[in-house]
């Protein structure tokens, strides 16, 4: 029986788009070869891996001060993510 599983990778927030890119980068070749290897355990053939999406979004980072207090600078920092579709075929079955 031929399935897809959903891989969905997420980073911290990172000051630069870069570094949260490279974090990603990194995330997804351990979750990828984490689920390869899960894969080849339970003798599933690996037939494809696409990807679903993928974004960086930045987020606010910080908070104003309160009221009668200086405000302070809100900084952004970005979120990488990914959706990787990964489609095998389960041992035994054709």
């Amino acid at each position: 029986m031929t399935k897809t599983q959903s891989l969905v990778v997420a980073t911290d927030g990172f000051h630069s788009i870069s570094e949260a890119m490279m974090s990603l980068q990194r995330m997804l070749d351990d979750s990828l070869a984490d689920t390869l290897s899960l894969l080849e355990e339970e003798g599933s053939r690996l037939w494809s891996i696409e990807s679903g999406t993928h974004a960086v979004t930045a987020v606010p980072a910080g908070l104003p001060g309160a009221s009668g207090q200086p405000v302070r600078p809100v900084t952004v920092q970005y979120v990488a993510s990914a959706v990787v579709l990964i489609t095998y075929q389960e041992d035994g079955n054709a």
